[in-house]
């Protein structure tokens, strides 16, 4: 059996995954449970929408999809919610999944973490074959629809996917 790599989630991220219908992804793509930390649990409930973003949460809670977690030592940059998701990602030595560009950058090019923003994930899942291309494409033009994605992110992610569609992969 395949041993799923460790995860850890950022706000940006799961609100990217609810708004799209990419969450029962995760739970296939990561080992269970998905680690959050109290701070992204607070951030998601800070805001007063989307409520889809907090009902799924609550119910991933529930299922034991999710587990709150917290690191022992923070990096002091960025949002409390970005902090401890680099942190407990280095910690743990875990995937960190962050869509916002400075602490992603911050987590790959200075800490070295595995990290996924929502548009190359789904290429991953593509590439792991648990999305068609098509499906793929799908999302990231929903990703595009909601405007919470850089443009120019989105750009690369769809090019990754149209090279894989002209080779005939995962149709």
């Amino acid at each position: 059996m395949i041993q799923l790599p460790l995860a850890v989630i950022d706000t940006s991220f799961w609100s990217q995954c609810c708004q799209v219908g990419l969450v029962a992804y995760l739970w296939k793509a990561f080992q269970r449970p998905l680690l959050m930390p109290s701070a992204v649990h607070q951030e998601i409930f800070d805001v007063p929408g989307p409520f889809e973003d907090q009902k799924a949460c609550e119910a991933a809670l529930e299922a034991g999809c999710l587990f709150i977690r917290d690191p022992g030592i923070l990096i002091p940059r960025f949002r409390s919610g970005e902090q401890a998701v680099l942190s407990l990602a280095q910690e743990l030595k875990a995937v960190a999944l962050v869509d916002d560009y400075r602490p992603y950058r911050y987590g790959r090019d200075t800490l070295g973490l595995p990290i996924f923003g929502v548009g190359e994930w789904v290429v991953n899942l593509v590439d792991r074959r648990l999305i068609s291309v098509a499906e793929g494409q799908a999302y990231v033009a929903t990703l595009a629809a909601h405007g919470a994605t850089s443009p120019r992110h989105l750009a690369v992610v769809t090019e990754q996917l149209n090279r894989r569609a002209e080779k005939g992969e995962n149709r």
